[in-house]
């Protein structure tokens, strides 16, 4: 998870390792606001519970990050029980229809915060309305307070000297009995790095991150319910530069889309907005948050999934290497490609081919074609564990994980470097389609491929985040 002013916050016992070496890490991300005096107006993120509806999964809550904008931080903790829209179709259950994909709104919770600005100087009040349980969750009001309590404390730095006071209050006198349960003050920094101190536990839960990054509030005293089937995430690439900030790293967000879209992994390239302005909703910084849309320049996307392959045929123009980079990586994360299901990109150009194609073809892991006069480049993706690349090559592009779990992208090129490409490439034909395949035994083949696996890691680990990182869910 990313804040414009609080460190990542991971889980206790992640926590006290860092606390035990003295490590601090933080997640710092500024824009200079130039229309107002003594302002710092600022793009980041911040963590919601997440309702999935009928799709839920009682045993586990994902918190889902979503952008802020605010002047010195001020308005965002609120924002944990905002309402938050399902931008691409909707939710079904067999009572119709829910577009509200925020779990502690959907259950009627507000925050009730003094000074945002100050928030460990006062008593963060937790209200609960007297409202009844949407009849689709299978959520009890306890979880759901568990899961935004994890979210409020996430996103501060609550140490021994200036805890977080939380006070959590109920229109409805048969909630009193669990509500005693849970604690009145929250630590989870020491006052000094490298002081060891206990963290405040959250009764009845603990976090666990999965393959994509999300953070899940997990109840381990509740079972799972096989019937239900997850509704898995869609991951987008989110710039949260801006000002000087040139080098400011790429976050890639989770976001569910409704169970009526047809194709969801079409969702990676089009307009996402969800964006919470707590500054200036007059004048956003930020207008579009899908940093492949940021731009504007003309793009195209298709996906074909079949049981052995997920093919994506894209079309690029004017985009920069990072930005196509970045969206090609959120597809990855996305369709967790593997060695039996494995992921083949197929990239065309708009505009200048040598130039958009130069970045990729000089590791030889890209393979570039011509077919009918018209070239494009083309490859395999499988990932492994923590978004490593077993095969396929993004060249320039570093992939990390924060300590909370989420991953973020690092552009370490330089685009003025592809300007003229330095050599030809290769030209060689085509691998079948996925619509060639032909079916055996009712079944399609294994997909087969002559582009090579990558004889190095893509991804070198960052030595500082390794032993903070809790494995993923399998």
């Amino acid at each position: 998870m990313f804040l414009k002013h609080t460190d990542d916050v991971c889980c206790n016992d992640i926590m006290k390792k860092i606390c035990s070496l003295g490590l601090g890490l933080m997640s710092w991300v500024c824009l200079a606001g130039a229309s107002a005096r003594a302002t710092v107006v600022g793009l980041g993120t911040i963590e919601q519970p997440v309702n999935l509806c009928a799709a839920a999964d009682p045993s586990r809550i994902p918190l889902g990050p979503v952008v802020i904008e605010s002047n010195y931080g001020y308005g965002t903790h609120a924002v944990i029980v905002e309402p938050r829209p399902c931008l691409r179709g909707a939710m079904t259950w067999k009572g119709g229809l829910e577009l509200n994909q925020n779990l502690a709104s959907a259950f009627g919770i507000s925050l009730e915060i003094e000074d945002d600005t100050q928030i460990h100087e006062g008593i963060v009040r937790l209200v609960l309305r007297n409202q009844a349980r949407p009849a689709y969750s299978p959520y009890q009001r306890q979880q759901v307070v568990a899961a935004t309590l994890h979210c409020l404390l996430r996103s501060v730095h609550a140490t021994p000297k200036s805890p977080l006071r939380v006070q959590i209050v109920s229109q409805n006198a048969s909630d009193q009995d669990w509500i005693k349960t849970f604690p009145a003050e929250y630590v989870n920094r020491p006052d000094r790095e490298g002081d060891v101190i206990e963290f405040t536990e959250i009764p009845g839960t603990k976090i666990e991150v999965d393959v994509y990054g999300v953070a899940h509030v997990v109840f381990p005293q509740v079972k799972m319910v096989p019937s239900v089937t997850p509704l898995k995430p869609i991951m987008i690439p989110v710039s949260l530069a801006g000002g000087d900030a040139d080098d400011t790293r790429i976050v890639i967000l989770p976001q569910w889309v409704g169970d009526t879209v047809i194709s969801p992994l079409e969702v990676i390239a089009q307009p996402y907005s969800l964006c919470y302005d707590r500054f200036n909703s007059a004048a956003p910084t930020l207008n579009q948050v899908n940093f492949l849309q940021q731009g504007r320049e003309p793009l195209q996307w298709r996906i074909h999934e079949s049981a052995t392959v997920t093919h994506l045929t894209c079309y690029f123009s004017e985009q920069s290497h990072e930005v196509i980079s970045a969206g090609l990586y959120a597809a990855i994360l996305s369709a967790q490609p593997t060695e039996e299901k494995p992921m083949i990109v197929t990239m065309y150009s708009l505009g200048d081919a040598k130039k958009l194609f130069a970045p990729f073809l000089k590791d030889g892991s890209w393979v570039l074609h011509k077919e009918r006069d018209q070239e494009f480049i083309e490859t395999i993706f499988v990932i492994g564990k923590n978004g490593v690349l077993m095969r396929g090559v993004l060249p320039d592009i570093l992939l990390e994980k924060t300590a909370s779990g989420s991953y973020m992208l690092t552009y370490t090129g330089d685009e003025k470097a592809y300007a003229e490409p330095a050599q030809e490439a290769e030209i060689m034909d085509s691998p079948p389609l996925p619509s060639e395949f032909k079916k055996t035994d009712e079944r399609n083949p294994p997909f087969t491929s002559d582009v090579p696996i990558s004889p190095f890691d893509q991804n070198q680990p960052n030595p500082l985040l390794d032993i903070f990182l809790k494995p993923v869910i399998e």
